[in-house]
């Protein structure tokens, strides 16, 4: 079977919009489906393939919103096959194929007999909103949604213009790369200065950490590419400890080494972290 029919949105005629990496939804002639109707935003959704099966839905702070079998979605979202989606006047219905298989021992098989991986060594940077549950409690589901996706498109386009790409969303916030080959530190390093500003600007509060090392990259049946290895968990751990510390912004010493001779960086000490043997030196921007 051709990947393009392992996913797709139906429209209400029938039609088969095959689904592949990341889609984008929105009113420019850019995005991957083009919606020319007012109620539609110029840039107003994506649905980002990521791991080996999922499909995930984010808004991009559209005026009108994102729904999700008739819900408006607040955060990332991820989809299951059958769900309903609606873009302004405009509903698509998801379709994947052998979606059944994906959570048994052969759907598992499968995917991994359909991945071709490369090692690589990458630059890591989670981005994750923080003081979510009070933004919940004190703003309407429409501004919490327009603020979120609008910080979303923000944090991505800023990676993205530096030959970076996001790996998943995470909630309320996602995981990006770039491969050491295309991402100089000095671009890295602009890159973090102008996350730092929007920290700085707000109203979102959120954490950044940055870590540097070698994994696999691989490419799904989905036509997205995907990290893989264990310094991944390291990156989420490193996210814990940036919040426990109070840190909004928090390197690994791999990172660090390559960014110190454009930055001037602060040592926070020797931390452990959880699931990982020995304690590991960090620093902040």
């Amino acid at each position: 079977m051709d990947t393009a029919d392992d996913a797709w949105l139906q429209t209400a005629n029938g039609e088969r919009l095959p689904l592949r990496g990341t889609c984008t939804i929105g009113r420019e002639p850019g995005n991957t489906i083009v919606l020319t109707t007012e109620k539609v935003s110029r840039r107003h959704a994506l649905i980002h393939a990521q791991n080996e099966t999922e499909f995930w839905l984010v808004d991009l702070g559209s005026r009108n919103g994102t729904f999700r079998n008739s819900t408006r979605i607040k955060q990332p979202t991820q989809l299951r096959a059958g769900d309903k989606i609606d873009i302004g006047p405009v509903q698509f219905t998801l379709g994947l194929q052998q979606s059944e298989l994906s959570q048994s021992k052969e759907g598992t098989a499968l995917a991994q007999t359909v991945v071709t991986k490369r090692a690589t060594d990458v630059w890591l940077l989670l981005i994750d909103a923080y003081d979510f549950t009070v933004l919940c409690q004190t703003l309407a589901p429409e501004e919490l949604a327009k603020q979120l996706g609008a910080w979303l498109l923000e944090c991505a386009e800023l990676v993205e213009r530096s030959a970076g790409s996001v790996d998943k969303y995470v909630g309320d916030g996602f995981l990006a790369y770039w491969p050491l080959a295309v991402a100089p530190v000095d671009k890295i390093c602009s890159t973090l200065r102008k996350l730092n500003e929007s920290q700085e600007r707000g109203p979102l509060k959120f954490r950044w950490v940055l870590h540097c090392a070698p994994l696999h990259l691989g490419t799904s049946r989905f036509g997205n590419e995907s990290l893989l290895g264990s310094e991944i968990n390291f990156v989420f751990r490193m996210e814990k400890l940036a919040g426990s510390l109070q840190l909004p912004r928090l390197i690994s010493a791999p990172a660090a080494d390559r960014l110190s001779s454009q930055e001037s960086l602060s040592s926070v000490g020797n931390h452990s972290l959880k699931g990982f043997a020995q304690s590991y030196l960090f620093y902040t921007f």
